[in-house]
């Protein structure tokens, strides 16, 4: 029956259109960490997931963009994202997707993970390299975050699939390739 939450969306093309600069003046508002975390009774950032019990992971893919534009800091990203994992921790059935910092080689992944970041939960994931994709409005490719391309890897996979099943040597829909090549050995 259309328009009801079962029905799925057409294919389409979508442009990806690049994120206007926040400036004084021009009326792009500014987001510190504390608006990305929000507030649960006021429903708001990822803190207003809180009463939505379907919901399986939580990825934060426009911290990335923000974190380019210069708009949050790497302090900030670590803040965000910690605050992510927590969050699933404690509603303890839902999984964070996390992004790293662009332009990371293999090694400063690692440093970025457990020891700029500390992360360490059994409810967090971090995806690494980023995602080329190909952008219609520009006509060129671009580079995008992995989780958003992750979760609908996930979300496909269980759907097709089960949740029994892990969601490994799946296609990722829409990349052209990746920001870089890894050995085995860095993998």
């Amino acid at each position: 029956q259309p328009g009801t939450a079962q029905s799925r969306p057409e294919k389409q093309t979508v442009a990806l259109a690049p994120a206007t600069a926040a400036a004084p003046g021009n009326g792009v508002a500014r987001l510190d960490a504390s608006e990305y975390v929000g507030d649960a009774s006021a429903r708001t950032g990822f803190a207003g997931l809180e009463a939505i019990d379907e919901i399986t992971m939580v990825a934060v893919p426009d911290l990335m963009s923000a974190f380019q534009r210069g708009d949050i800091d790497a302090e900030g990203v670590k803040t965000v994202q910690l605050a992510v994992i927590s969050h699933c921790e404690q509603m303890g059935d839902r999984v964070a997707v996390l992004d790293t910092p662009p332009g990371m080689n293999a090694q400063r992944v690692r440093t970025w993970r457990n020891e700029d970041a500390g992360y360490d939960s059994r409810y967090a994931a971090l995806y690494y390299p980023w995602v080329k994709v190909f952008d219609p409005a520009s006509g060129r490719n671009s580079l995008v975050p992995p989780s958003g391309h992750v979760a609908g890897v996930w979300a496909r996979s269980d759907n097709e699939r089960g949740v029994h099943k892990a969601p490994a040597n799946e296609v990722i829909r829409g990349a052209v390739d990746l920001e870089i090549r890894l050995s085995k050995g860095e993998q």
